[in-house]
């Protein structure tokens, strides 16, 4: 019975191998190709694209994860290189930034102009050194100020200081000019004048008279003009037989350079320019404000 199957298994195996060299026949007649013939819905990996020049495999070839390996591989070189490249320039970029607002950072802040070191303007003096007025053989204005940052109130101290120096140095004038710093001497001075100080405002003067057998002190008002503060000086020193001769001429002419000047610092403001202006005239003042106001205008 064995050996009967085995008869059937042997002829079966001739015929499949004849049907096998049949087709194989047919296929050569008809095409002129070696090979198997394939079934037409059958697709070979291998097979030639039908776009030469494409650079990926036709996904109709290719499996779901053979797609998206394929797609992988060819995207990630490109995004390898991308990175490579992004990451030194964008470290360079931020040290770059870093650098730069380190450096703007350290950049000296220019500071506000210290009007008691300008040696054109009257002298500074330290609180012990008030007491040698006591004795005082000239008149003397004492001006009590308080720096301050805003440039506007700088332009105003400026203006007094250069004012009163001017008016000091007219022809016949026997007053001198001197400044104290309140911040820097306040701690040193005496309790009435420290109590005077903290009721004042930003400035606060002082004439002193020269008298027997100490000198007067009295508080006066700021000038407001060179000719009405020239005539209220002359007034209070004839009442102590300290003559002060006006220049009447000369004080018209700095009045008319104070007004000039003042009406520029307006036409600044409005301008919305307000800078510090550093003189040591009445007329360097106006001119220099002059110079600002035609750049700001430009």
């Amino acid at each position: 019975m064995f050996a009967h199957n085995g008869i059937r298994a042997k002829c079966f195996l001739r015929l499949q191998r004849r049907f096998v060299t049949d087709k194989l026949t047919e296929h050569r007649s008809t095409t002129g190709q070696l090979g198997v013939p394939k079934r037409k819905d059958a697709v070979s990996p291998y097979s030639f694209p039908s776009d030469p020049d494409a650079l990926l495999v036709e996904g109709s070839k290719l499996s779901l994860g053979e797609r998206w390996y394929q797609r992988f591989s060819v995207g990630f070189p490109f995004i390898a290189l991308a990175a490579v490249l992004s990451i030194p320039l964008g470290l360079a970029t931020f040290l770059s930034t870093a650098q730069s607002r380190k450096k703007k950072n350290e950049a000296p802040v220019p500071s506000q102009p210290r009007l008691w070191d300008a040696k054109p303007l009257p002298p500074l003096l330290k609180a012990k050194e008030l007491g040698r007025l006591i004795h005082t053989k000239k008149p003397a204005i004492v001006v009590y100020f308080r720096h301050s940052q805003d440039n506007e109130k700088l332009n105003a101290l400026n203006l007094l200081f250069v004012l009163l120096k001017e008016i000091s140095d007219l022809k016949g004038s026997p007053v001198d000019v001197y400044r104290v710093n309140v911040k820097e001497e306040f701690p040193y001075f005496n309790p009435y004048l420290k109590e005077e100080l903290r009721t004042s405002d930003e400035t606060y003067l002082q004439l002193v008279i020269p008298s027997v057998p100490e000198s007067n002190v009295m508080p006066i008002l700021p000038p407001v003009s060179v000719a009405s503060f020239v005539s209220q000086l002359s007034k209070l020193l004839g009442g102590f037989n300290v003559k002060f001769r006006k220049d009447e001429a000369y004080s018209r002419s700095l009045d008319k350079a104070l007004t000039n000047y003042k009406r520029c610092l307006f036409d600044l403001k409005l301008e919305g320019k307000t800078e510090f202006i550093q003189g040591y005239s009445l007329q360097q003042l106006d001119t220099d404000c002059r110079k600002l106001l035609s750049t700001s205008k430009k």
